[in-house]
């Protein structure tokens, strides 16, 4: 799990620095700035709060054409689009053609 990589990279334990949400369990805390989540956490928090407010940056590791089409893909356009701090979305592909990707995620900023 990358939550537990990172804690031992930083000497920590998990849900100090790093931390992760799964469905029905959570390892994270006050001091935690980095958490790793499914895409279905994601997706509720999304449905909670749409402008993800205490979110600063969105990592979606694996992403191809078809992931545009699931809701938590599309968590990664509001963090840009309503954080003060102007941080962007980050996205990852090993496979998809950043050409042919939505236009929205070019123009997210």
């Amino acid at each position: 799990m990358a939550a537990r990589r990172v804690a031992a990279e930083l000497g920590e334990r998990v849900g100090e620095t790093a931390g992760y949400q799964v469905r029905f369990e959570e390892i994270a805390g006050p001091k935690t700035r980095l958490r790793f989540m499914t895409e279905g956490v994601l997706t509720r928090k999304l449905l909670s709060d749409p402008s993800l407010r205490n979110v600063a940056t969105s990592f979606s590791t694996n992403f191809t054409s078809g992931t545009w089409m699931r809701p938590g893909a599309r968590a990664t356009v509001p963090i840009a689009a309503h954080n003060p701090a102007g941080s962007a979305p980050v996205v990852m592909s090993a496979t998809m053609d950043a050409r042919q990707s939505p236009a929205s995620l070019a123009t997210a900023r």
